[in-house]
């Protein structure tokens, strides 16, 4: 029996050449730098050069003037599954002094009615935040029928589900070990556990395969 040989991947290459500018990772530094006519070099997924005059072969070349390539931008805090709904209703509840906004004195007076506006409202959302950027967000949505399916669709990996306890230790660390600080940490979790369950998920997902 011959042997099985091994099934060979195809892999893209792809340059985004003299990009005008760059927000790039410098190692030896330890932070970002904005960098001029940069070339940008990704194999699939995994970033393989950046500098000048990339001397590789490249399946798609991106023209990179006039454009600025940073990395993924993260959103610690939103809520896909109602807030594009509000755009033209909540604000008009809002008063001159809050900014014409609903968001301070109203914020409950208007919601998503059933999990098909839900998903409607979470892929408007999703598909804005991909196009300003963002990569990885935190999902603060009440859990609802075909969440997870959406965001596999919209090429998002959940990374964690998380309730939101308050870990009492950490906020209290003075007084860490104690019985009152131990009751109030079991507290917490305990409500998070319900509200959890009634309400309140925070998904932690990022674009990816």
């Amino acid at each position: 029996m011959q042997p099985i040989p091994a099934r060979q991947e195809n892999v893209t290459t792809t340059v985004i050449e003299k990009a005008d500018w760059v927000i790039a990772w410098i190692e030896a530094a330890g932070r970002h730098f904005y960098r001029r006519g940069i070339d940008i070099v990704f194999v699939d997924d995994t970033i393989t050069f950046v500098g000048r005059n990339y001397p590789g072969a490249a399946d798609r070349v991106i023209d990179g003037r006039d454009r600025l390539a940073l990395p993924g931008l993260i959103d610690i805090h939103s809520h896909p599954e109602h807030e594009p709904l509000y755009r033209g209703v909540r604000e008009e509840h809002g008063v001159r002094n809050m900014h014409m906004t609903g968001l301070y004195e109203r914020s409950q007076a208007f919601s998503a009615p059933d999990d098909e506006a839900r998903a409607a409202s979470a892929e408007f959302a999703y598909c804005e935040l991909l196009l300003s950027g963002v990569t990885s967000l935190v999902d603060i949505s009440p859990a609802w029928d075909g969440w997870v399916d959406l965001l596999a669709r919209g090429g998002f990996q959940v990374r964690r589900v998380t309730g939101s306890g308050v870990p009492m230790a950490l906020a209290l660390p003075q007084w860490s070990g104690l019985l009152l600080v131990r009751i109030l940490e079991r507290l917490s979790f305990e409500s998070a556990r319900i509200w959890k369950r009634l309400f309140a998920y925070q998904f932690i997902v990022r674009a990816g395969h």
